[in-house]
């Protein structure tokens, strides 16, 4: 019976040994380390079948993409051909001052809306739908102006057809967008010549078109069409531009009545929060549009950027 005793005894004291050897290991904080076989990758833990990386660079220039090294170098809105189940990184490079990013139609995905010269930023996910699906700059008028492309995966035999949901009516910024047609400046009365100052704000506003349906302006002054100036043969025309700092565009002003190219578009390219300012000679007299000059340029002109200037004659 004691010999039985000193057995049960010992084999108690190995047992706790033992029970205290795993708790310690339990307790510890030591990483797990995890290998995966050929062919295959950790991700989040897991190992899973590893993925082919396909990478294209664009950049974006004059209302197209360009593509940057590789089989797509130098070609304009290239096809971007993948295979189903690919990893495939897509990087936007702005090649311009203006605003552009480059979304993926059917993916739910985007790069960040670039406005600086040289500046970039990618976008990877798996192309796990085989079809051909539109890439484009989503800013409004540059798709419509020539910046999309196609993604092909796999034969692209099976693509889905993609419906743009309009989304529903925006918060209303002003009642009345309409200028008042009554508010023209009179003769400038004057037989000599004289330096000219003219304020012109880049805003961009919501309006109703109609109940319950809303549209987003691009504006000079908060109205459509923006004021209406007034100078005569051989005034000397300064133009202050500004764009508002909540503005989501870049915009600029071209005045037809300048004599010379771009009517001082280059010279009034401004970015949100920032102002410019050029002059001009009026030389010829009659009536002249001025507009927004920035690509997509018949966008920023249908969504309200115009006005008049009058310039009269230097003898009446």
């Amino acid at each position: 019976m004691y010999i039985m005793r000193r057995k049960n005894a010992a084999l108690m004291m190995m047992v706790m040994v033992i029970a205290t050897g795993f708790s310690g290991c339990l307790g510890t904080n030591d990483p797990v380390t995890v290998t995966c076989g050929d062919d295959t990758e950790l991700v989040d833990g897991t190992c899973i079948t590893k993925l082919n990386d396909v990478e294209f660079t664009l950049q974006a220039k004059e209302m197209s993409f360009i593509g940057v090294g590789g089989s797509i170098d130098g070609i304009t809105n290239p096809d971007l051909i993948v295979q189903s189940g690919d990893r495939v990184t897509i990087t936007l490079q702005m090649g311009e001052t203006n605003l552009h990013d480059i979304t993926v139609e059917g993916y739910d995905i985007a790069t960040e809306k670039l406005s600086d010269i040289d500046s970039e930023d990618s976008i990877t996910f798996v192309a796990d739908t085989q079809g051909e699906f539109a890439y484009y700059c989503s800013i409004p008028g540059h798709r419509a102006g020539g910046m999309v492309g196609n993604l092909i995966v796999g034969s692209a035999q099976s693509g889905t057809t993609i419906i743009e949901n309009i989304g529903p009516a925006k918060d209303v910024d002003v009642e009345n967008i309409a200028r008042d047609p009554y508010d023209i400046p009179g003769p400038t009365g004057r037989n000599a010549s004289t330096t000219v100052h003219i304020y012109l704000e880049a805003v961009e506003v919501t309006a109703e078109l109609e109940v319950g349906t809303t549209f987003t302006y691009w504006t000079y002054n908060a109205t459509v069409p923006g004021p209406m100036f007034r100078a005569r043969v051989n005034d000397t025309v300064v133009v202050h531009f500004s764009n508002q700092a909540e503005s989501m565009m870049h915009h600029n002003v071209d005045f037809h009545a300048v004599t010379g190219q771009g009517g001082g578009a280059e010279a009034t390219k401004t970015a949100p929060g920032e102002e410019t300012t050029f002059s001009f000679l009026a030389m010829h007299s009659g009536l002249f549009v001025y507009h927004c000059a920035t690509p997509d340029i018949p966008t920023h002109i249908s969504k309200g950027m115009y006005g008049m200037i009058f310039i009269e004659p230097e003898v009446p």
